[in-house]
């Protein structure tokens, strides 16, 4: 549970990421998708499949990983 919650955290670290890293190459994928959408000129097909990108692995990690996650989200409301 502690493992998904972390990867979470992780992939999605904007504030810190948009804050700190400099260099185009070293930055989120959020971040990334934030420099697309902010562009003007932005090609709205491009940002959603950099939409869909991004939210795939999550989505993949969520089905992989849902009996644990449910198992947390159970365990943590018992009594005992």
């Amino acid at each position: 549970m502690v493992a998904i919650f972390s990867f979470l955290i992780a992939w999605n670290g904007f504030t810190a990421a948009s804050i700190l890293i400099t260099t185009d190459g070293n930055k989120t994928l959020p971040v990334g998708l934030q420099q697309i959408v902010s562009n003007m000129t932005a090609n709205w097909g491009v940002a959603m499949a950099a939409c869909a990108a991004i939210v795939l692995p999550l989505l993949i990690a969520l089905l992989a990983l849902n009996r644990y996650f449910i198992q947390g989200l159970v365990g943590s409301g018992l009594k005992g």
